[in-house]
């Protein structure tokens, strides 16, 4: 059917003219687009990996050096409580090796020493001896212990350095066919009157 507009020109209707796009050079932009785009996001996702390696090195070197200063200090203690307890057994004024000789000398026979033992508190210290006791020469164990606690006291030498000499826990054991006694001996040293320093 055919169709005749009477509209005078300026009022008719306009067909729009859509404009030819051409296709290639488009098509080629847009692809251009995307791998440069794409370079650019490897790039930072480069760049942010590399900063996490970078900050994992450094936080691995941190919690390292964290464990060696934690080694350290934990050396520097150990070395301090040595230093404190040398500190502590040179600063008595007298001589460890003629304290043992005369304990060797003051032990009568009959009883032996088992373990000998220091411990410092404070102003003061103790001198700890542990040792057994057997029957000799028909005397009792128990004498034979009271024995070598009235030779320490009574040597003057020995005992100037403490305070008291008191008799710890004894038991009655068997070794063998022999009975034997187990005893412990404290020895209080005098308190030290502090220096300051």
């Amino acid at each position: 059917m055919i169709q005749i507009n009477l509209l005078p020109q300026n009022l008719r209707k306009r067909k729009r003219e859509i404009p030819e796009i051409p296709l290639l050079p488009v098509g080629i932009g847009i692809v251009v687009i995307l791998i440069v785009s794409s370079f650019i996001l490897l790039a930072v996702l480069s760049h942010y990996q590399g900063r996490v390696k970078t900050l994992s090195g450094q936080l691995k070197q941190k919690n390292l050096s964290k464990q060696k200063a934690f080694k350290l200090q934990t050396g520097v203690k150990r070395f301090r409580s040595k230093e404190r307890i040398i500190d502590q057994l040179t600063r008595r004024k007298f001589f460890w090796a003629e304290k043992l000789n005369l304990i060797s000398d003051l032990i009568p026979n009959g009883v032996w020493l088992t373990d000998i033992s220091f411990k410092e508190t404070g102003s003061s210290g103790f001198l700890t001896l542990d040792g057994m006791a057997i029957p000799y020469k028909k005397q009792e164990m128990i004498n034979l212990v009271t024995l070598f606690m009235k030779n320490l006291k009574q040597d003057s030498i020995f005992y100037n350095e403490f305070a008291s000499i008191k008799l710890g826990p004894i038991h009655r054991i068997k070794i063998g066919d022999v009975e034997a006694m187990q005893f412990s001996l404290t020895c209080q040293f005098k308190k030290e009157e502090k220096k300051d320093e």
